[in-house]
């Protein structure tokens, strides 16, 4: 960032299979509520100390099933407060099937999620991802649905 000033976006992301923390990582799960606390609650903190030096700097990261952070915080000071404002979620949908609209039922899981997102946080990135049930992505067509 220093190196580049005019860089506005940085990515903090978990990776695939995050979804089973660490016992030191659990006094967190139980605080926010959801898996997605102890990884959010890091990067909301490298938010609030890069925010001094770097306030226009935005640190993304990702909402999703694989990382085991889909579901957002329900509870604690991640969801009494919110997130640093200068985090952006990127939530993406990789569980569901896509080929239907977010209003189905077998989308229920997601709306909901997607709604806990925009709640705790104002810079959020909805990505729709691929149709589960061909396994195309939303530029391919899909002859299931």
């Amino acid at each position: 960032v220093e190196a580049d000033p005019t860089n506005r976006y940085v990515a903090i992301d978990i990776m695939d299979g995050y979804s089973i923390p660490c016992p030191a990582d659990m006094p967190s799960v139980h605080e926010a509520g959801s898996f997605s606390g102890p990884a959010i609650s890091a990067v909301s903190a490298v938010a609030s100390k890069l925010a001094h030096e770097f306030p226009n700097l935005k640190i993304e990261t990702i909402a999703y099933h694989k990382a085991g952070t889909e579901v957002p915080p329900t509870r604690g000071h991640l969801f009494t407060d919110g997130l640093h404002p200068n985090v952006v979620i990127m939530y993406c949908m990789d569980a569901e099937d896509n080929a239907l609209g977010l209003d189905s039922p077998q989308n229920n899981d997601t709306l909901t999620n997607l709604r806990g997102w925009s709640e705790a946080n104002n810079n959020l990135c909805f990505v729709f991802c691929a149709c589960v049930r061909c396994n195309l992505t939303k530029h391919q067509k899909c002859g299931t649905g």
